[in-house]
């Protein structure tokens, strides 16, 4: 869920999820090019994979702002919404996960922790 400005790497944070809803007034910007630098969040390894690559060298070169309604037809957003129904409109969606929650694969062993016992992490 998207409701203002994403720029820099709270763009790039977008572009690592799954389902992107934004907000009517919401704009995104990769602004490292005026920096005399590169995204560097894994930005330039999803845009592409995300909106094509030639969207995303417009996007990662020109560090224009791009507004809500050319990202929904670029396909950096999933879906544009007015601002006043956005947090229903995201809740409508959570609620309609097929698959109940205990059926999410949850991590195992060590997945978390050192070999999976709190006790060897705090052991230096």
């Amino acid at each position: 869920m998207i409701n203002g400005h994403a720029v820099g790497g709270g763009c790039e944070l977008t572009l690592a999820c799954d389902i992107r809803i934004c907000s009517d007034h919401a704009r995104f910007l990769l602004p490292e090019i005026d920096l005399d630098a590169f995204p560097g969040a894994r930005g330039t390894w999803l845009l592409p994979r995300i909106i094509g690559k030639s969207k995303a060298m417009l996007m990662v070169l020109t560090g224009e702002w791009i507004e809500a309604k050319e990202a929904l037809e670029m396909g950096l957003v999933n879906k544009v919404v007015p601002y006043d129904h956005l947090m229903e409109e995201a809740k409508i969606l959570a609620s309609k996960r097929k698959l109940p929650r205990e059926t999410y694969p949850r991590p195992q062993g060590g997945a978390l922790r050192p070999h999976g016992n709190p006790a060897t992490f705090l052991k230096a």
